[in-house]
């Protein structure tokens, strides 16, 4: 399906909460959906550990989970702009290094708590204004779409609603970036800039664009023209994009490391180190050949041999 416009969109407009239940749009009922809106118990909160991280995810569930995915797919079908690398389809964190090719000052800057800073005020605003929904329907659907104040982290409709409440800001800094002849990408809550007018000077608009808006940063960074620089967890180095030496020393501890294991334990490392490596490949086609022995040696690991079997030597139980 051919992307849209957002005054496109089957949400835009909508004057009333029956036309938001209607059969192609939620699918639910009108009391139903009152129902959902703000109940904590349609969702599992739990912490998830990434990387050695804890991070809070809220997952809807049954009903609210229908909800959020036909307004995923709402949201997918508008058009994105072409700064935009996160929640794209044929665009990564991969796609959003890259554009950053070349010996040229780059300046780069994350935005602190991105998903909690998408509250309800920021929420209600995207859909009374850039949706140009009628008071009720913003409240109903702002309702709908927020966990205890802001976007629950572990919807899939999360991403795309999180972009289009930020986008104020982020056309603020698109056109920003458009007058001093300065290359703009956004990942999420990662923003990067490259050009000749990519200096900290610049930087500093850049933070003065954010604070307007009412968001917080951190992680910011200036890179000097020529200088190897690390943009969405990928290494660039002139027109060159490489793996993050750590991560590639940390793929060689878990190798040598899964000899120690287990064949079922064996089986689990593998397949998550291959995980790894194919991600690496997509930022360095040379790994693909590390890739395929991993694949190799994965192929060899046969299931586990039950302890009766090895008794006997049947594979059968003692009769």
């Amino acid at each position: 399906m051919t992307d849209h416009p957002i005054h496109h969109s089957p949400l835009y407009g909508l004057a009333s909460n029956d036309r938001v239940a209607h059969g192609d749009l939620l699918g639910l009922s009108p009391e139903r959906l009152a129902a959902l809106a703000g109940d904590d118990k349609a969702y599992h909160a739990f912490t998830r550990i990434t990387s050695g991280k804890k991070r809070a995810v809220t997952e809807p569930l049954g009903d609210l989970l229908q909800v959020h995915r036909r307004l995923f797919d709402l949201f997918d079908q508008i058009e994105k702009p072409d700064y935009l690398h996160s929640g794209v389809k044929r665009r990564s964190h991969v796609t959003n290094a890259r554009a950053h090719l070349g010996d040229k000052p780059t300046v780069k800057i994350d935005i602190r708590r991105f998903f909690p800073s998408i509250d309800v005020p920021r929420v209600s605003r995207f859909f009374s204004r850039q949706m140009a929904c009628a008071a009720p329907v913003a409240d109903l659907l702002t309702r709908l779409c927020t966990f205890r104040g802001h976007v629950p982290i572990g919807s899939p409709m999360s991403q795309h609603l999180a972009y289009f409440a930020a986008r104020p800001m982020l056309e603020d800094l698109h056109r920003l970036s458009m007058h001093h002849d300065v290359l703009f990408t956004c990942y999420v809550d990662d923003l990067s800039f490259s050009g000749a007018a990519a200096t900290p000077s610049f930087l500093w608009r850049v933070k003065q664009v954010v604070h307007h808006h009412r968001f917080s940063y951190h992680n910011d960074h200036c890179y000097r023209a020529g200088e190897c620089k690390t943009i969405t967890g990928v290494m660039v180095t002139g027109d060159t994009l490489a793996v993050l030496p750590r991560q590639v020393e940390q793929m060689r501890r878990d190798e040598r490391a899964i000899d120690k294991l287990g064949v079922a334990d064996q089986r689990k490392a593998l397949d998550r180190l291959i995980g790894r490596m194919a991600a690496a490949t997509h930022i360095d086609p040379r790994r693909r050949k590390a890739m395929k022995q991993l694949v190799a040696r994965r192929a060899t690991l046969r299931p586990d041999v039950k302890p009766f079997a090895a008794a006997n030597g049947t594979g059968r139980p003692d009769q």
